[in-house]
């Protein structure tokens, strides 16, 4: 940031201020009345939200980002950046993938291991995807609207030139990006449902180490693969309509464990009759 830049005038785009409202009702608003909804719906749902969230806090706030934050892991990323951009990324998407769906599997296994259903695994999904979205870009939005409208108001760039500049980025990036953050956490959110189900439904059926395996890849693929697109395309719409192809795929799935939860939970004697039925 240039240094003659700190505590010059400086004006928020009334579209900007829009886009970032739009974000912040998504990622912080609209998963708490998502939950409300489905805690008013479903009996048990409270509960296996507020264990997908405590999984998704405890393996990623709690231990992988601050593991993250540690000097000297700190200085063997960077220096794995310098010689490896590529393996430097994928490092990266695997600790997210491993720590998520540990932390899935924690749920799955200890405290919800005595109501594995449909209803349990999605709950559990959706609290996992919203805690995640108000943790990490709703209340970052808020962060941004208060120092956007503070600005706006005639308050001077703040003296931290860290800070200054991401004030200044809030001014010079196009709206469309902020509303890009919003739409890409709606459909990680589908992501973090399918994979939730897929998991609960495969511990339900005594086969935790390779329902992990798999959750483990597919987290890992999506949090490498989609980056890379927006990093070497340049572009928000490759990006976005690649997450968009990914909750296309999390929707489908999630419809078809509710067929094999439902088709499982049907009595052995009307199981054929339910599967010729398309169950």
């Amino acid at each position: 940031m240039d240094g003659n830049l700190i505590g010059a005038p400086l004006m928020i785009p009334s579209e900007n201020l829009a886009a970032m409202w739009v974000t912040f009702f998504v990622t912080a608003i609209l998963p708490l009345a998502g939950g409300l909804f489905l805690i008013r719906r479903w009996k048990g749902a409270g509960t296996a939200i507020l264990a997908g969230a405590l999984g998704f806090y405890l393996t990623q706030m709690v231990i992988r980002i601050p593991l993250l934050s540690v000097p000297s892991v700190v200085a063997f990323l960077n220096g794995l950046y310098g010689q490896s951009p590529i393996a430097y990324f994928l490092l990266i998407a695997f600790t997210a993938g491993l720590f998520e769906t540990a932390g899935r599997l924690f749920v799955f296994r200890s405290l919800l291991h005595k109501r594995l259903s449909y209803h349990t695994g999605l709950a559990a999904g959706y609290g996992h995807g919203a805690v995640e979205a108000v943790v990490l870009i709703g209340l970052t939005y808020g962060a941004n609207l208060y120092l956007s409208y503070s600005v706006n108001g005639g308050a001077p760039l703040p003296e931290d030139p860290a800070t200054a500049a991401g004030v200044a980025e809030l001014a010079s990036l196009p709206y469309a990006v902020f509303l890009a953050a919003g739409l890409e956490r709606i459909l990680t959110v589908c992501f973090h449902i399918a994979a939730s189900l897929y998991l609960c439904f495969m511990v339900s059926e005594g086969k935790s180490s390779k329902g992990f395996l798999v959750c483990l890849a597919a987290h890992t693929a999506l949090d490498f693969i989609v980056p890379q697109i927006q990093v070497r395309t340049g572009s928000y719409m490759l990006s976005e309509g690649a997450m968009v192809a990914v909750a296309a795929a999390s929707v489908r799935l999630i419809l078809e464990l509710r067929k094999k939860f439902a088709l499982r939970d049907i009595p052995p004697d009307l199981a054929g009759e339910a599967a010729e039925e398309g169950y």
